[in-house]
């Protein structure tokens, strides 16, 4: 019995042996596997040469097979200089002698493939054995793809620090996250006082909750909402922006974030209440005109046969004094209706030295409101235009109304392709040959041509297009 046991002791140290024999390699061919399969480019050196180095070594180099990498001095795969300007062979030899006293060394370096191209990388040195102290265990980490995203984030970091729009940033339940310096600047508020809290501060009360709870909905469903605000600053006081609200999504498509790109267009909304008061009172001053004109020939009528009554009648008369009231109040709604008169005649003019390129443009941006989506607008304006002196509001005004009318002729006509084109340019124009421009003098000129492709005019309606209160 207990040699049995003896035998089954023997067999199961036999078959534990064979597991252990056949099952892991020896350490030796344990590390050599470790060497050649890892990831990183490990390469054993001494002062002057390579000693070994395994298969991502060769790689990274770019070098044929270990016999072509093993047959350059260490220095060839660096380039003269490192970024800093330090000789590369005078810092790499400071770093190895660290490493040799045994002060391992981890640095970032800039090394040449065998090609000439150079590429980013991270650099361990350790000394391997006190025996042998010259010899060093290198590694090398090429690190070229996470400079470049670092590269990327610091330039798009850059750009979003110094955009001339607003950006928030928030997390999925609207609280917010970052704001770049444009956004602090237009509301008054700083960073510290808008991180965690909700854009809603900066409610004015314009908006409906309606469109608020519109505006979350198409966001949280993965869309992009775009419209436009009358917030609150700081101060109290007021500001328009147009806004483009997104969600922002990770690799797997579940939202993270939501991105916030806004633009002041105070300055645009103040012009487009300038032009619709300028509309306003140009409209009105067209119907006092208009009603002014005819009262005053009643009025030329009733103190013309006033004046002759009294002029027939004797003072004592009793009905002379009324004549006489008759014929004052006749003389003051002559004075009321001069006055109509001068209200929507006299517009007090300013001109001035002008860019009409540059007015077309601010003006152009303030129609894009008014002017439907499926109508292109082409501006082809001369770079080289002259400047000329005439009143912007006048100009505006005429402007606004040549383009509105070409909106209106152009959505008359049942067409896909909906076009309105606006162009510049200098001429000159000789009155002896040129018979387009009748009344016009000899000398240079700024043309403005607005051309559409709606219904167009007849010769009856473009004999009439100057008449007063006329319209199609």
């Amino acid at each position: 019995m207990e040699q049995g046991q003896k035998d089954i002791d023997k067999s199961s140290n036999s078959d534990d042996k064979g597991i252990n024999n056949h099952s892991l390699p020896n350490e030796e061919e344990l590390y050599k596997k470790v060497f050649d399969y890892a990831n990183d480019a490990i390469f054993i050196m001494d002062f002057e040469k390579f000693v070994n180095c395994n298969n991502k070594a060769v790689e990274i180099f770019g070098c044929n097979d270990k016999k072509d990498l093993l047959c350059h001095n260490p220095f060839d795969f660096s380039p003269k200089l490192q970024p800093d300007g330090i000789s590369s062979k005078e810092k790499a030899l400071k770093y190895i002698n660290y490493a040799a006293k045994g002060m391992p060394q981890r640095f970032y370096w800039v090394h040449k493939k065998k090609d000439g191209e150079n590429f980013e990388c991270e650099v361990t040195l350790n000394k391997i054995t006190e025996d042998n102290p010259n010899l060093i265990l290198g590694i090398v980490r090429d690190i070229s793809f996470q400079k470049k995203l670092e590269n990327q984030l610091i330039k798009l970091s850059i750009a979003t620090e110094q955009s001339p729009v607003s950006i928030v940033i928030t997390d999925t339940n609207g609280d917010i996250e970052y704001v770049n310096p444009k956004f602090t600047e237009i509301t008054g508020y700083t960073v510290e006082e808008l991180i965690g809290k909700n854009p809603r501060v900066l409610k004015s009360g314009w908006t409906s909750n309606e469109e608020y709870k519109k505006l979350w909905e198409t966001i949280t469903s993965g869309k992009m909402w775009k419209g436009i605000f009358k917030n609150k600053r700081k101060d109290g006081s007021f500001y328009w922006e147009s806004a483009l609200i997104a969600p922002i999504k990770n690799s797997s498509g579940r939202i993270t974030n939501f991105i916030g790109i806004k633009e002041d267009i105070t300055r645009q909304k103040e012009l487009e209440e300038q032009l619709f008061q300028m509309q306003k009172l140009e409209s009105i001053g067209t119907l006092t005109s208009g009603i002014a004109h005819d009262f005053n020939n009643i009025l030329t009528a009733i103190n013309g046969y006033a004046q002759l009554i009294l002029a027939k009648m004797d003072s004592h008369d009793e009905l002379y004094e009324y004549v006489q009231n008759i014929l004052i109040g006749g003389e003051r709604a002559a004075e009321l209706v001069r006055n109509l008169l001068a209200f929507s005649r006299k517009q007090i003019i300013q001109p001035k030295i002008i860019n009409i390129n540059e007015t077309i443009g601010e003006v152009e941006k303030i129609l894009k409101n008014t002017i439907d989506e499926d109508i292109d607008v082409y501006l082809q304006l001369d770079k080289d235009l002259m400047a000329v002196k005439a009143d912007p509001s006048q100009f505006q005004q005429l402007f606004i109304n040549l383009i509105t009318n070409a909106r209106d002729a152009v959505n008359q006509k049942a067409s896909s392709n909906k076009k309105i084109i606006v162009k510049t340019e200098n001429i000159s124009i000789n009155a002896n040959e040129d018979t387009r421009y009748p009344g016009t003098k000899n000398g240079d000129y700024v043309c403005i041509t607005i051309e559409d492709n709606g219904i167009g005019m007849d010769d009856a309606t473009q004999k009439k297009i100057y008449d007063p209160f006329f319209t199609t």
